[in-house]
């Protein structure tokens, strides 16, 4: 049985040609390969981007369900990426700060949706952009609480006790 193979993004300078090229600079790769490849000089995170997914609908055409391709949306999906295994304590300082930066701009690319919510007249209309926006919503909670963590965390670095 063939293991299932997922998108990763290297980030780095490091060789990833023995794995198959998606697109770009994404390639697949297995969860054993990715497990070898972060013990030694790379280590694994996860970044969203966007994607399209198809949108069906289904019918009943003599007793059996068809699925009709009606179009396609897009999601936010997270996939694993490698980068290098630096771990000094500048590095992880670094990387703190850089993680950071994307999530407040992740939070200020969704704010329009904490907008809408608050400018609705009606608590239905707010329940309807709530269900709607509702992966977003938890994705912004999550980003919050790792920017507070990650500010705990440099914070307790410069403390001198």
């Amino acid at each position: 049985m063939e293991e299932t193979r997922k998108p990763v993004t290297p980030l780095g300078d490091f060789n990833c040609q023995s794995f198959p090229l998606i697109d770009g600079n994404i390639y697949e790769i297995t969860d054993e390969e990715l497990e070898k490849l972060g013990k030694h000089e790379l280590k694994w995170s996860t970044e969203e981007y966007e994607a399209e997914e198809d949108v069906f609908e289904e019918t009943e055409v003599d007793g059996e369900i068809v699925k009709t391709k009606i179009g396609t949306k897009t999601i936010t999906k997270t996939r694993p990426i490698l980068i290098e295994n630096d771990p000094t304590e500048e590095n992880t300082r670094n990387l703190a700060v850089q993680r950071i930066a994307e999530l407040k701009k992740y939070l200020s690319d969704t704010d329009y949706i904490v907008t809408k919510i608050a400018e609705c007249e009606t608590e239905e209309e707010k329940a309807e952009l709530k269900t709607e926006y509702q992966a977003k919503l938890v994705l912004r909670k999550q980003w919050r609480k790792d920017i507070n963590e990650l500010q705990e965390y440099l914070n307790e670095e410069n403390r001198v006790d």
